[in-house]
């Protein structure tokens, strides 16, 4: 008997029952949904949201219901299903994962981000979702899924998704390190699709480190301002004043000040200061005779040197 897994199962199950005390906390409709007695309840609802496969609806509540005559319809779970908040699933995650968070590296919590494109139903009426790269090509929906997962102790601790026309990879971080509730040490990983002085700020407003790669020299991303050697290994720190203001001061002295286009989002200007100080490390690491891959961190050269880092990326 795998003595673990039954405990994972029965922690969730005793989450779900907890919270189908309470169901209007849920729901969109309080004073109504999840009222009366019914063939799907919220806990029933929930559990299959979560443990269903790849056939249709209506097989996976026969199979759950034991192939029962009286089995619900897949309009009636439909209905039911709808009636739940996102933010259901949101708490039952966190509350979920938050006793497995233990393991640290260094005393860190390490939280990689990625995303992935899921394809879903073939819907052309959809156009937030819907995809056709020609007019003679079939098309195709997409979402966008990206996740945060805890590398230490292997498993997901967010998640953001984003339809195909709506995607930002700058945005689903920023959301996911605002609405987390951790607190301790913590260092965000991402790659270059997160390449952000928005994203950088907010890690660090929680008080959390980050480790991003970025564009390599020659790009058009963050580096192609700094001044930097024209190659090989380096380690070199900066401190740079972020600012909308285009005066005379901030064009004369690109050694102190970042300008930021109105076109790139930065949360933490406001009326009053206009200008936001940064400190961060650009580390370029050899990785194989003629490949480098280029990091930018705002962690300490005493406590993680190069050397260290660079098990990060090979």
């Amino acid at each position: 008997m795998n003595t673990y897994a039954n405990t994972v199962k029965e922690r969730l199950s005793d989450l779900i029952g907890e919270m189908s005390a309470t169901p209007w906390l849920y729901a969109k409709n309080p004073e109504k949904d999840f009222t009366r007695d019914r063939k799907l309840p919220f806990e029933t609802v929930v559990n299959l949201l979560i443990s269903m496969g790849g056939n249709s609806i209506y097989k996976e509540l026969l199979e759950s219901q034991g192939y029962d005559v009286n089995t619900a319809t897949s309009s009636a779970f439909v209905q039911q299903r709808e009636k739940i908040l996102t933010c259901a699933f949101e708490f039952l995650l966190h509350e979920f994962t938050k006793p497995c968070t233990d393991k640290t590296y260094k005393g860190y919590r390490l939280l990689a981000v990625d995303g992935s494109d899921l394809h879903i139903p073939t819907n052309p009426d959809d156009p937030e979702t819907f995809v056709q790269a020609k007019s003679d090509r079939n098309g195709y929906n997409l979402l966008h899924l990206n996740a945060m997962y805890d590398l230490c102790n292997r498993l997901y601790v967010d998640a953001f998704v984003q339809t195909n026309k709506c995607q930002n990879e700058n945005k689903a971080p920023v959301d996911m390190v605002k609405r987390s509730r951790v607190r301790n040490k913590t260092i965000v990983i991402a790659d270059r699709n997160y390449e952000s002085y928005n994203s950088f700020a907010h890690i660090e407003q929680k008080g959390w480190n980050y480790l991003i790669r970025v564009k390599d020299l020659g790009s058009s991303g963050i580096l192609s301002a700094l001044p930097l050697p024209a190659g090989g290994e380096f380690d070199i720190c900066f401190d740079r004043i972020l600012t909308r203001k285009q005066t005379n001061e901030v064009k004369a002295h690109p050694e102190i000040y970042r300008y930021i286009s109105h076109s790139s989002p930065f949360d933490f200007f406001d009326q009053t200061d206009k200008y936001y100080r940064m400190s961060f490390r650009v580390i370029r690491i050899k990785i194989s005779d003629d490949t480098y891959e280029t990091l930018i961190t705002n962690l300490d050269s005493s406590e993680f040197p190069p050397e260290e880092l660079k098990k990060s990326i090979i």
